[in-house]
């Protein structure tokens, strides 16, 4: 188990959706066809749209929905503390709109986390004079949430090892968790270690290693802050990936409910691969392969649920194409500048503040 206003105004020199740097229309065009080709191949017997088609508005159908919308709105939640963190003045409400654009975004570009891409450009863009700042919010944001989704599956792991079903599909899934999981927390060192090692002083420029060791300070005095974040991020980690078992039940399967807290993380981390837009036909594969193992017939189908439903819920961020000006819809109350604020930090909100 990622709109704004901001993705298109009168201003020319304003980021718009189509304008987003993407490696090129040929390469997008090609990881296009591969979505197609692997739906196509998914469609030779593990995925059925008629499935799809008597879907119909059920009880189950607006748990799932709750719960998606409850997993999409609360990394904006997550976002928001860490901007706070940064010292970047952002209301939450604005949290919500960049995140929302992200969403929008990560339909179109390759991987899920084509969304942060969009999303990094937005508050770069809106907070100029504090860029690296900014910046590392929406990279730790990422970092949060793929560990929170491996810590899931590892727990999950170890509940299933503890009953004594350590075997086959179980034994691979909880072994790749394992070994993602350690690569995950080495990236995470490596990344804090980055800031402050003594090499870097000498290939950095001066100002953006002030910059770098500015916001390592934030986040090394907001251990409490960050453990926060992390609880957030494990919360919609859980709703994300039981939400795929949620939609086997809307198409009458009968999957356990522990088959999402083990397989779900997995599906969510191929989503965000960047080998097609949206990680679609990708997703789907691996849903299929690994729900299948649990006896799910549904694997292909209940991520195509899980996709659709959160494509329209992303739809608002449309507002943001059509919108005009973001301050015309929603004004931004200036926090009060904090007397240990430097004036670039200031400056940095106020600018948000202003463009948001």
């Amino acid at each position: 188990m990622h709109g704004d206003s901001g993705l298109a105004t009168s201003e020319p020199s304003e980021t718009k959706l189509g304008g987003l740097p993407i490696n090129s229309k040929l390469t997008w065009v090609v990881k296009l066809a591969l979505a197609v080709g692997i739906i196509a191949w998914l469609c030779t017997g593990r995925l059925s749209f008629q499935s799809l088609a008597n879907v119909s508005l059920s009880p189950e159908l607006a748990l799932l929905a709750a719960m998606l919308l409850a997993a999409m709105m609360l990394p904006a939640v997550r976002w928001y503390w860490l901007l706070r963190i940064q010292n970047i003045d952002a209301s939450l409400w604005q949290a919500f709109k960049l995140t929302w654009a992200g969403y929008l975004a990560a339909t179109i570009l390759p991987g899920a986390a084509g969304g942060d891409l969009a999303k990094s450009l937005l508050v770069v863009r809106r907070n100029p004079t504090s860029r690296l700042r900014s910046l590392s919010t929406v990279v730790v944001d990422r970092l949060i949430g793929i560990l929170s989704l491996l810590v899931l599956g590892a727990v999950a792991a170890a509940l299933f090892l503890r009953s004594g079903q350590f075997d086959g599909l179980t034994g691979h899934l909880a072994w790749s968790t394992a070994g993602l999981l350690a690569a995950a927390i080495l990236a995470v060192a490596l990344t804090v270690s980055f800031a402050t090692h003594p090499l870097v002083a000498r290939f950095v420029p001066a100002n953006l290693l002030q910059s770098m060791r500015e916001s390592h300070h934030l986040y090394v005095n907001s251990k409490l802050g960050l453990l926060g974040c992390f609880g957030i991020s494990l919360l919609s980690s859980l709703l994300t990936a039981l939400s795929l078992v949620a939609a086997d039940r809307v198409l009458g399967g009968s999957v356990d409910w522990s088959a999402g807290l083990l397989a779900g993380p997995m599906v969510v981390l191929a989503n965000c691969l960047p080998i097609t837009p949206g990680g679609i036909g990708v997703a789907e594969a691996t849903s299929s392969e690994l729900f299948g193992g649990f006896g799910s017939a549904n694997g292909a189908e209940m991520m195509l649920v899980t996709r659709l439903l959160m494509v329209l819920m992303s739809l608002p961020a449309l507002l943001g194409l059509l919108g005009g000006n973001p301050a015309r819809i929603s004004p931004n109350p200036h926090l009060e500048r904090r007397s240990d604020e430097s004036p670039t930090v200031a400056s940095g909100a106020e600018d948000l503040s202003k463009a948001a």
